[in-house]
This record gives C-alpha cells, sequence and structure tokens, in this order.
C-alpha cells in the first residue's frame, strides 16, 4: 500500500496537469458548462506542479523500499556539490514548463518562434501538451537529483 498511494497520487497529479479541461468536466459535472471557470486558469497549473515534486520524494522511497534497492552513494566532492545545482535547474525549468508551456515551446523550439499566435485551438493544445510534458519530466528529473543529494 506505501508503494500504490504516492505512485497513483502522482499519476493523478500527472493527469491533472496535462488533460485540465476532461479532469474539469469530472470534478464539476453538476455545473453548468458555461458558469465553469477556465480549466486552463494559473490554479489548475501550479497545484498539480507542486504536489507532483512534493509527492514525487515520496513515490521514489516507496519504490526503493519496495524493490529492496540500496541507494548509490555520490563519493566525488564536485558530484555532491553540482547535484543541488543541477536539481535547483531542472526545478526551475520544470516550473517553467509547466506554468507556462507556450512561452517555453517558443523560446527552446526555434521552428516556433514567433509563430505559436498563428495556431488554431487544436495545434495550441497539442504544443501546450507537448510543453508540459517536458515539465513533468523536469520535475521527476529534479526530485531524483534532491533525493541523490541529499540521502
Amino acid at each position: 500500500m506505501y508503494l500504490v498511494i504516492p505512485t497513483l497520487v502522482v499519476l493523478i497529479l500527472v493527469v491533472i496537469l496535462l488533460f485540465p479541461e476532461p479532469v474539469q468536466k469530472v470534478m464539476m459535472f453538476r455545473v453548468t458548462p458555461a458558469a465553469r471557470p477556465d480549466p486552463n486558469n494559473i490554479g489548475m497549473r501550479m497545484v498539480p506542479t507542486a504536489g507532483l515534486f512534493v509527492f514525487g520524494f515520496a513515490m521514489l522511497q516507496a519504490w526503493d523500499r519496495a524493490l529492496n534497492r540500496s541507494k548509490a552513494h555520490v563519493h566525488d566532492p564536485l558530484q555532491l556539490r553540482l547535484l543541488p545545482l543541477g536539481a535547483i535547474a531542472f526545478l526551475g525549468f520544470g516550473i517553467f514548463e509547466c506554468i507556462w508551456p507556450m512561452r517555453f515551446m517558443e523560446w527552446f523550439v526555434p521552428a516556433l518562434r514567433g509563430k505559436t499566435a498563428n495556431l488554431d485551438a487544436p495545434d495550441s493544445r497539442k504544443v501546450a501538451l507537448i510543453g508540459k510534458c517536458f515539465g513533468v519530466i523536469s520535475l521527476l528529473v529534479s526530485v531524483f537529483l534532491f533525493w541523490q543529494s541529499f540521502s
């Protein structure tokens, strides 16, 4: 059970972050569609982003305990100093990618520079989804690096 709960929480947070419209339809099924708030507001992106970072630690610890795996300790002093810096960098990128996915994709994908305003709605959603996927990956990498550096 200690393995299933953190993994499910992380999975649910990833689904909320990547697909806010269907999640809002399920959560607010009794509210008329006209009265529902915008599913892409900042709250539907910030809460899952923070929760993903926090519950990622519990998920990693639960999986290590379930697999009876001993952690590989870092013995190189330079690597010990660089692990938290790398974790902070991935955390910053992950937050930026999850909260502002279109801006991230426009800045870091040369083919999209200056063209995001001309995208139609389905293409815009696809680009935002890809940016959020990069954000989820960056957040989980930062959790892993923080976890390695402080153990």
